[in-house]
């Protein structure tokens, strides 16, 4: 018999990764970056202010009879940043709701993933950050996915 696994959160960020880079045409990085990015780019495992961790985690016993079952439910914090050398924040903020659709498109895909997640979805809150600078604008946007996973 297999020892029961203590975690899935390093198989749901891999898979989240993977998934970014299939759904849209941006740069995206596994964790915090130093340095510079590209004009277009996801980071996953980033929070808005350092006060939460880029992954949060919960574990559950589920009830009932026998070996004891749990569920750990997670939560991915990631950044999608989107740049121009214009001005024009309108540009910014429909391409920035176009990747966040096509992300939510590939989540709504994959709802149940085995030996990953039997749940998956974006969560409940993004903060969008417009940005005004010399170069021109960037507007960043903080996003949570949310899920569960059988462990």
């Amino acid at each position: 018999m297999a020892p029961p696994v203590l975690t899935r959160v390093p198989q749901v960020v891999s898979s989240l990764v993977a998934m970014f880079r299939d759904a849209t045409d941006v740069q995206v990085l596994d964790g915090p970056h130093l340095g510079e990015v590209m004009l277009e780019a996801i980071c996953v495992g980033l929070s808005p202010d350092q006060s939460r961790p880029g992954y949060d985690v919960v574990v559950t016993e589920q009830p009932g009879y026998g070996r004891g079952r749990y569920t750990e439910q997670w939560t991915v914090s990631s950044l999608l940043t989107v740049s121009s050398g214009a001005t024009d924040m309108t540009v910014l903020r429909s391409r920035a709701a176009a990747l966040l659709g096509q992300i939510d498109a590939a989540l709504r895909a994959q709802p149940v993933r085995a030996e990953v997640w039997q749940r998956v979805a974006f969560g409940s809150q993004m903060q969008w950050l417009p940005l005004q600078h010399e170069q021109g604008a960037t507007l960043s946007v903080f996003f949570d996915v949310v899920g569960a996973s059988i462990l």
